[in-house]
């Protein structure tokens, strides 16, 4: 199923758009205006409803237990290591970002964006994570870019990681 629905997500409009996400300050005087570009609404939503089986904990596909599974069941210890350095770059993805978020004097990793985006926004519409994602005002078209671009991040590992899978199943590797 992780090499089926891998191709699914290599094959969303999201991935396979040729859209640049930008974000924009326009400052004269006292008055600015931030603009974004982002994908269009539909595309992003569709490519949320087969990411979502690589990112929450409660699917049976989700990439970190994937890669524990390959890791565990991999002979090659050079392949070993380069799912092992998946992993890190997934996990380092979520946890840091060159564009620093503070809110009440507490940095805001890009997972956190991602989850409140998510499951406030997207999927579950969980009320509190919602309300955090209104309270950011203008600086919400800056988190949005911020989640479009760390769920692409993802998915690029995701992508990768259903090669190693697909290798593994037909005997390429061992």
């Amino acid at each position: 199923m992780f090499i089926e629905k891998a191709e699914e997500l290599k094959g969303c409009d999201l991935l396979q758009s040729s859209h640049k996400l930008s974000f924009s300050i326009n400052v004269s005087g006292n008055q600015s205006v931030a603009k974004t570009s982002l994908p269009r609404e539909e595309q992003l939503r569709s490519f949320l409803l087969v990411f979502r089986n690589f990112y929450s904990p409660r699917e049976r596909i989700q990439f970190p237990k994937i890669c524990r599974i390959l890791i565990d069941n991999l002979e090659d210890e050079d392949v070993k290591k380069k799912v092992g350095d998946v992993q890190v770059v997934y996990d380092q993805t979520l946890a840091r970002s060159p564009l620093l978020l503070v809110e009440n004097d507490t940095p805001i990793a890009p997972g956190e964006v991602l989850r409140r985006w998510l499951y406030g926004y997207y999927h579950h519409t969980d009320e509190e994570k919602r309300k955090r994602v209104e309270a950011w005002g203008f600086a919400a078209g800056l988190t949005k870019m911020q989640f479009v671009s760390t769920i692409v991040d993802l998915a690029k590992c995701v992508i990768w990681l259903s090669y190693k899978v697909s290798d593994f199943v037909t005997g390429k590797i061992k």
